[in-house]
């Protein structure tokens, strides 16, 4: 989420997203981490019908490298440690492979949010 800086696939998947952040943001919550489709895709327009992504390759990969660089599992967790168990351990690299393949990453200053 530190990542995002109000660019996104249409207006409404922006909106969507900047609902959820403020959401996360001002309200202490529990996130049920999901390998697939979440509320993050429901206005995103690669999401067709709520069943399947066009991207889902793309991002069955970026999923599948947090999971075993943070042992992240599909499970419910504190928004707070999920966030500090990531942030604090990231780094360049893992950035990099992680991120690397997505069209936004060359195109928005996504690694220097991340590290910060």
């Amino acid at each position: 989420m530190k990542a995002y800086i109000g660019k996104g696939y249409s207006e409404e998947f922006n909106i969507n997203i900047k609902n959820i952040i403020n959401e996360l943001k001002y309200e202490p919550q529990m996130v049920e981490i999901t390998f697939g489709l979440d509320s993050i895709c429901k206005k995103c327009p690669f999401n067709m019908e709520d069943e399947v992504c066009k991207s889902e390759e793309k991002v069955n990969t970026m999923d599948l490298k947090i999971r075993e660089y943070y042992g992240i599992n599909e499970e419910i967790y504190s928004y707070k440690d999920i966030k500090e168990l990531v942030y604090s351990r990231i780094n360049e690299s893992e950035v990099d492979d992680i991120c690397g393949n997505c069209e936004w990453y060359n195109i928005t200053n996504c690694k220097e949010l991340i590290l910060k």
